[in-house]
């Protein structure tokens, strides 16, 4: 039997507390701590089991028969995707990842040799990647924004530093929500304004931003938005997000075969053959969100960072690297011992306390651990990260 309009309901998911929510992932009986969200999301074993059956059901049946009469639930999903950010559903595609989704904008994007376009030294680097490719077929003029130090300097600066590389034919500014590196929350809507008075459009990088924290693209004012489902939805692994505003739809020309001349988000849709049940499972990983409840889950992440950021933050020698606080940063933050290598720091946590984090930063520059918890995370497992910090300062 090929798919049907409804899919079999989760089983019923108990949540009384943050220790019953951390049972319902696999993860609570890992031999370590898992401290790296950020890099991706681990799905609750009630999804896994929901898209395990869906893996098997794709792969007993005809590919196309299957997606055709998936029809219905795609679309559904798209509407409740597209209403987390207060988008329409028809400004919304699902992809594969963040950088897919920032590829077909920068590669379908009517660039001119005569044109400008931004990007800070904070940026992930596929999507720099494809700014740096797609101008050698363009020919644009390309400019980076000197960011290794957003750590440490206000908003304000960053939004005068923006203003500043702005000019009459700068075309488009490439920027991240939330810096992947150390996991500062930037002043997005206060660029984007400041890039529509000039005539500038913006790509958002938000691969950490969707159902990390509450948002909404229309408030934001922002051109296009690219993120992954794997990360902070913990959606099935192959998932991503595009928005598109209506208006910009048309005179995109993504790399993807044309089909009966499409002018609407369809057009962006065309990628072949694929894991199709990845994208009807982002149902079971948006209904379990549901159940915990979003702004709880918000509220959750950030009050991790706080808990274990307030206790090292004072710790000899220590050093944080990303500002603390609402609107400032979520589930995932940055920090530094003094006169230690981040990457044998990071090497000590695991070998000699079982605690995996992730090295990161810039280039030729400064080096931390990037530490991102997830609703599987409680209190007393950041205890244990924190005496590990507490004994690695003393040595």
């Amino acid at each position: 039997m090929l798919g049907s309009l409804t899919l079999p309901p989760l089983p019923e998911i108990v949540t009384t507390d943050w220790q019953s929510i951390k049972d319902l992932y696999s993860i609570s009986k890992y031999p370590h701590l898992h401290l790296n969200s950020g890099s991706a999301g681990i799905m609750p074993t009630v999804v896994q089991d929901k898209v395990a059956a869906l893996t098997r059901q794709m792969n007993e049946n005809p590919p196309y028969e299957m997606w055709d009469s998936w029809a219905e639930l795609r679309y559904t999903n798209g509407k409740r995707l597209a209403a987390h950010i207060n988008a329409k559903h028809e400004e919304v595609t699902v992809v594969r990842n963040t950088t897919e989704a920032m590829n077909l904008v920068i590669f379908g994007y009517p660039f001119t040799a005569q044109d400008h376009v931004v990007y800070g030294s904070q940026e992930y680097p596929y999507g720099v990647g494809s700014l740096k490719q797609a101008q050698k077929k363009h020919g644009f003029d390309l400019s980076e924004i000197t960011m290794h130090d957003v750590d440490e300097v206000s908003d304000e600066e960053i939004i005068s530093r923006y203003k500043a590389a702005l000019r009459p034919n700068t075309k488009l500014i490439l920027i991240s929500y939330v810096s992947f590196r150390e996991g500062r929350i930037l002043p997005i809507k206060a660029i984007t304004e400041l890039a529509h008075a000039n005539g500038t459009e913006v790509l958002l990088d938000a691969a950490h931003a969707y159902a990390h924290f509450i948002h909404d693209v229309k408030d934001l004012g922002i051109d296009y938005y690219a993120t992954s489902l794997h990360k902070w939805l913990t959606a099935p692994h192959g998932t991503g997000l595009l928005y598109i505003k209506e208006d910009h739809i048309a005179k995109l020309l993504p790399p993807l075969p044309s089909i009966n001349d499409e002018q609407d988000i369809k057009k962006f849709d065309h990628l072949g053959t694929r894991p199709f049940q990845l994208e009807i499972g982002i149902s079971y990983a948006l209904t379990f969100q549901d159940t915990i409840g979003f702004e709880k889950k918000a509220n959750r992440l950030l009050a991790l960072t706080q808990y274990w950021t307030d206790r090292i933050v004072d710790m000899p020698g220590v050093k944080l690297h990303t500002p603390i606080g609402k609107g400032r940063c979520g589930a995932v933050a940055a920090f530094s011992i003094e006169g230690r290598s981040s990457t044998a720091l990071l090497k000590t946590l695991m070998d000699d306390y079982g605690i995996h984090t992730k090295v990161s930063g810039y280039p030729q520059g400064k080096s931390f651990l990037r530490v991102s918890p997830n609703l599987f995370t409680l209190e007393s497992d950041l205890d244990i990260f924190v005496s590990a910090i507490q004994q690695e300062t003393t040595k």
